[in-house]
């Protein structure tokens, strides 16, 4: 039980970050806040590869479909269908990164010195509100919790 909680606690931040905020949002932030190039990169592509791989396992079941085979059926079917179409799934995503890393040399991605932006994000008062609401929230969850752990 302890352990299910520990993996709802940490996923579930992530999950509503994601889910409030753009990629574009994400990346101009840490950006703005001096985080490295190569992190920020990281960061955002982890955030890019649920979306790109639905939108590749659609294609691949689409193409499947369209050579007859059973893919709207019982979910055991649908299993069966699922498994042919993991190897294409996984070639395409190997292609893509691939091509990622070409655009970004061709980009001047590992270049050292300062990047520009061509779009900015505003730092709200609502968002230090909020921020700073967070961090008061964050002590004060860590101060209790050392306060349980010493009593």
């Amino acid at each position: 039980m302890t352990f299910a909680a520990r993996i709802l606690g940490a996923g579930t931040p992530l999950v509503l970050a994601v889910q409030l905020s753009t990629r574009r949002r994400v990346m101009l932030e840490l950006e703005r806040r001096r985080v490295p190039p190569k992190a920020t990169y990281v960061v955002v592509a982890a955030l890019n590869l649920i979306p790109e791989m639905r939108k590749q396992m659609h294609a691949i079941l689409d193409a499947q479909r369209a050579r007859g085979v059973e893919t709207d059926a019982n979910w055991f079917v649908r299993t069966r269908a699922f498994l042919p179409t993991l190897v294409p799934l996984m070639l395409s995503s190997i292609l893509s990164v691939e091509e990622k890393a070409l655009a970004l040399q061709s980009r001047g991605f590992t270049l050292p010195g300062a990047r520009t932006s061509l779009y900015a994000v505003a730092d709200t008062r609502g968002d230090r509100t909020l921020r700073a609401l967070l961090w008061a929230l964050l002590a004060i969850a860590v101060a209790g919790r050392i306060l349980l752990w010493v009593l």
